[in-house]
């Protein structure tokens, strides 16, 4: 059962007035959705690609806003410290707008759109692309100064505004409460002043998915999430995270969504195979 907040504070590191009610704990349907769990190892046949990629010996084909200094942070494979392992948020808007390609019915909007345009801009956007028409729609959310990714989605079929965070607690932080204010300012700027009381609005508690075990994760589990509710795809297990970051690049690169759990090498396919000869020169 989701947890109500009360009606007009939330309690945690800081206290102030909610313009909604944001109850603590997911739906039960969204909930379900989120709970399937799985291991994960990239193919063997994706490696030489994703290697080659990173030594800059394939150009990358994807969105030419992504850098390999993007890829490489993706990657993890030249870190340093945590922060060098932070998903760019060119990643995570080309990897959003990659699963829309896919998943027909859901719509992204840009880290950058959201982040910087007021109420009234945002909702002008958001009535040109007739959101209203899909049944869902991401938003990837990192505060200016603030170094943590989270997912806005927002059904609007269903009146629903949800906050997912892999680095969640048991109440409601100051960057959910504003990203919900902001997302719903905006639609009623644009949607006739719909009643709150007709909308609901949820932020996850700790222990309603799979959360990260890093301080430099967010960025993969927002990935996932999505790819979780627009395709019913199993969140992957902390142990594997590694690998999903090479497999972003992987399907970022060929603009296409690979099966997860893989389904290994299918007949009538092409793969780049890495071939090892030993020569033995004789005198």
């Amino acid at each position: 059962m989701a947890e109500s907040s009360p009606p007009q504070t939330v309690s945690g590191p800081s206290s102030f007035k909610l313009p909604v009610n944001i109850k603590i704990g997911l739906p039960q349907d969204i909930k379900t959705n989120l709970s399937f769990e799985t291991s994960f190892e990239l193919p063997c046949y994706q490696e030489p690609i994703v290697a080659a990629l990173l030594a800059e010996a394939v150009a990358f084909c994807g969105d030419p806003l992504i850098s390999i200094e993007d890829l490489k942070a993706t990657s993890g494979e030249e870190a340093t410290d945590s922060e060098d392992m932070w998903l760019p948020n060119f990643i995570i808007d080309a990897f959003l707008s990659l699963l829309t390609t896919t998943c027909k019915n859901a719509i992204a909007v840009k880290w950058e759109r959201f982040e910087k345009s007021g109420e009234k801009k945002l909702g002008e956007f958001l009535e040109k692309e007739k959101v209203s028409d899909f049944d869902l729609i991401f938003v990837p959310c990192n505060e200016v100064g603030n170094h943590h990714w989270f997912l806005l989605c927002v059904f609007p079929k269903m009146q629903r505004i949800v906050v997912l965070d892999s680095a969640a607690g048991k109440y409601i932080k100051p960057t959910h409460q504003r990203a919900i204010t902001k997302m719903w300012r905006a639609l009623i700027s644009v949607g006739g002043e719909p009643s709150s009381c007709d909308w609901s609005f949820y932020v996850n508690s700790d222990d309603d998915m799979l959360q990260q075990e890093t301080d430099y994760d967010c960025g993969v589990f927002v990935c996932l999430f999505a790819r979780a509710l627009a395709l019913t795809s199993p969140l992957v297990r902390n142990a594997d995270i590694i690998d999903v970051r090479r497999f972003i690049i992987y399907d970022l690169h060929f603009q296409s969504l690979s099966p997860m759990p893989s389904t290994g090498v299918q007949v009538g396919m092409y793969y780049a195979v890495d071939y090892v000869t030993t020569s033995i020169l004789e005198e």
